[in-house]
Protein backbone atom coordinates (compact mmCIF):
# COMPACT_ATOMS: atom_id res chain seq x y z
CA UNK A 1 0.00 0.00 0.00
CA UNK A 2 1.06 3.80 -0.96
CA UNK A 3 -0.22 6.42 1.17
CA UNK A 4 -0.78 9.77 -0.25
CA UNK A 5 -0.76 12.89 1.26
CA UNK A 6 -0.25 16.46 0.37
CA UNK A 7 2.30 17.06 3.37
CA UNK A 8 5.09 18.59 1.99
CA UNK A 9 7.13 18.76 4.85
CA UNK A 10 6.75 16.42 7.73
CA UNK A 11 9.41 18.50 9.79
CA UNK A 12 6.26 21.17 9.92
CA UNK A 13 3.59 18.71 10.13
CA UNK A 14 3.57 15.66 12.37
CA UNK A 15 2.84 12.72 10.33
CA UNK A 16 1.01 9.78 12.39
CA UNK A 17 3.44 7.12 11.20
CA UNK A 18 2.60 4.27 13.71
CA UNK A 19 -0.66 4.36 12.46
CA UNK A 20 0.61 4.04 8.70
CA UNK A 21 3.30 1.28 9.74
CA UNK A 22 0.56 -0.38 11.32
CA UNK A 23 -1.66 -0.39 8.50
CA UNK A 24 1.26 -2.01 6.51
CA UNK A 25 2.01 1.03 4.62
CA UNK A 26 5.19 1.01 1.91
CA UNK A 27 5.59 3.97 0.86
CA UNK A 28 4.76 7.70 1.16
CA UNK A 29 4.08 9.81 -1.55
CA UNK A 30 3.31 13.95 -1.07
CA UNK A 31 3.14 15.62 -4.64
CA UNK A 32 1.17 13.12 -6.95
CA UNK A 33 -2.20 13.72 -4.91
CA UNK A 34 -2.22 17.31 -6.17
CA UNK A 35 -1.82 16.41 -9.81
CA UNK A 36 -4.09 13.46 -9.59
CA UNK A 37 -6.67 15.79 -8.02
CA UNK A 38 -5.88 18.95 -10.27
CA UNK A 39 -6.47 16.29 -13.74
CA UNK A 40 -9.39 14.61 -12.52
CA UNK A 41 -10.84 18.58 -11.66
CA UNK A 42 -9.88 19.46 -15.26
CA UNK A 43 -11.22 15.86 -16.91
CA UNK A 44 -7.48 15.70 -17.84
CA UNK A 45 -5.90 12.03 -17.33
CA UNK A 46 -2.81 11.83 -14.85
CA UNK A 47 -0.67 9.01 -13.51
CA UNK A 48 2.63 8.67 -11.69
CA UNK A 49 5.89 6.25 -10.87
CA UNK A 50 6.57 6.06 -7.76
CA UNK A 51 10.55 5.41 -6.88
CA UNK A 52 10.72 4.03 -3.03
CA UNK A 53 13.80 4.51 -2.25
CA UNK A 54 14.19 4.73 1.52
CA UNK A 55 12.33 3.24 5.18
CA UNK A 56 9.93 5.31 6.88
CA UNK A 57 10.06 2.11 9.32
CA UNK A 58 10.85 3.14 12.76
CA UNK A 59 14.21 2.36 12.59
CA UNK A 60 14.36 5.53 10.60
CA UNK A 61 12.23 7.67 12.34
CA UNK A 62 13.84 11.21 11.48
CA UNK A 63 13.02 12.14 8.03
CA UNK A 64 15.46 14.96 8.03
CA UNK A 65 17.87 12.13 7.55
CA UNK A 66 16.72 11.33 4.23
CA UNK A 67 19.48 11.97 1.44
CA UNK A 68 17.41 12.50 -2.31
CA UNK A 69 21.92 12.42 -3.64
CA UNK A 70 22.51 8.92 -3.55
CA UNK A 71 22.96 6.46 -6.51
CA UNK A 72 19.99 4.30 -5.39
CA UNK A 73 17.95 7.39 -5.71
CA UNK A 74 19.19 8.26 -9.38
CA UNK A 75 18.99 4.16 -10.65
CA UNK A 76 15.90 4.18 -9.45
CA UNK A 77 14.66 7.79 -11.69
CA UNK A 78 15.97 6.73 -14.28
CA UNK A 79 13.96 3.19 -14.44
CA UNK A 80 11.32 4.90 -13.32
CA UNK A 81 11.46 7.42 -16.29
CA UNK A 82 11.73 4.73 -19.02
CA UNK A 83 8.76 3.17 -17.29
CA UNK A 84 6.77 6.33 -17.59
CA UNK A 85 7.86 6.90 -20.94
CA UNK A 86 6.99 3.73 -22.26
CA UNK A 87 3.58 3.97 -20.66
CA UNK A 88 2.88 6.88 -22.93
CA UNK A 89 4.28 4.91 -25.51
CA UNK A 90 1.90 1.97 -25.22
CA UNK A 91 -1.23 5.27 -24.40
CA UNK A 92 -0.02 6.55 -28.00
CA UNK A 93 -0.41 3.78 -29.74
CA UNK A 94 -3.61 2.65 -28.08
CA UNK A 95 -5.80 5.49 -29.52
Amino acid sequence: MVWTRAAFSPLVLTLPMDDYLAARVIASERKLPALLVFAALRGLRAGGVLVIDGDAGPEHPDPSAYDPHRDVVAAGVARATRTALDALIELEGAK
